[in-house]
């Protein structure tokens, strides 16, 4: 009983330490995230994030740029600017919960620390 209550007492200290690691504001204060998909057909997913707006806008998320690949243009890249690490981690967990859906596919994330 001892030892299985010293090992809860380590697994809650690991994901205090991790969860409060997982919050550090980054250096300077913005995120770029840097988001890869993949889409059945970009106009109508395009039509979509535009309709998501007003959630990126509450959440303080601000796109900077749109790209679709050369030779596809369901291949997707966005680059969005978060006001914190928070904001990014919230906006993000909303985005993989679309992924689990199936609204997209092929969901690869970067997130920065803005320098410049």
């Amino acid at each position: 009983m001892k030892n299985l209550k010293n090992k809860i007492a380590l697994t809650l200290l690991v994901a205090a330490i991790t969860s409060s690691f997982a919050f550090t504001p980054f250096k300077n204060g913005k995120v770029i995230m840097i988001i890869s998909i993949e889409v059945q057909n970009f106009s109508e997913w395009k039509k979509t994030f535009d309709g998501g707006a007003p959630i990126r806008q509450k959440a303080g998320i601000k796109v900077v740029s749109i790209c679709s690949a050369f030779d596809n243009e369901n291949k997707i890249t966005i680059i969005e600017e978060a006001e914190n690490a928070q904001s990014a981690d919230n906006f993000l967990s909303m985005l993989r919960s679309k992924q689990k859906s199936g609204d997209i596919s092929k969901l690869e994330v970067k997130v920065l620390d803005k320098v410049e």
